[in-house]
């Protein structure tokens, strides 16, 4: 009953909310790293303060990418979860 009946009607839900977290988490270590929590925000605040702007663009540049990235794949994954 479980497999066949309640685990395929909360899957969608399950996975919406998975999916939502990543990305949001992305996002969430973006902005801690750049007031002083660590990461690839860090990295970015580091190169900008040292004026190092070609390395800190390409910093926000990967950020960039990786964010969208993350959403189209997170919007795939969705479409074929939920359809």
């Amino acid at each position: 009953m479980i497999a066949q009946a309640i685990l395929p009607a909360a899957m969608p839900g399950i996975v919406s909310w998975f999916l939502y977290s990543v990305e949001l988490n992305i996002r969430t270590s973006t902005i801690l790293g750049m007031v002083g929590a660590g990461g690839i925000g860090m990295l970015m605040m580091g190169y900008i303060k040292q004026f190092n702007y070609s390395a800190g663009c390409f910093v926000i540049l990967v950020i960039a990418v990786i964010t969208i990235l993350v959403n189209v794949l997170t919007d795939i994954i969705r479409k074929k979860v939920l359809s």
